[in-house]
């Protein structure tokens, strides 16, 4: 499970800093969408 949390924060921390999005504004987006649009898989 840790891991899980672990890739799922790099995930949206990558996705945050390649869309120059704040964390509030991807509160409102789907996990396929952070997912898609990461750049890491």
């Amino acid at each position: 499970m840790k891991l899980a949390i672990a890739v799922g924060y790099t995930a949206v921390q990558a996705f945050l800093g390649v869309n120059d999005v704040t964390i509030g504004e991807a509160t409102l987006l789907s996990t396929e969408e952070i997912l898609g649009s990461c750049g890491l898989f």
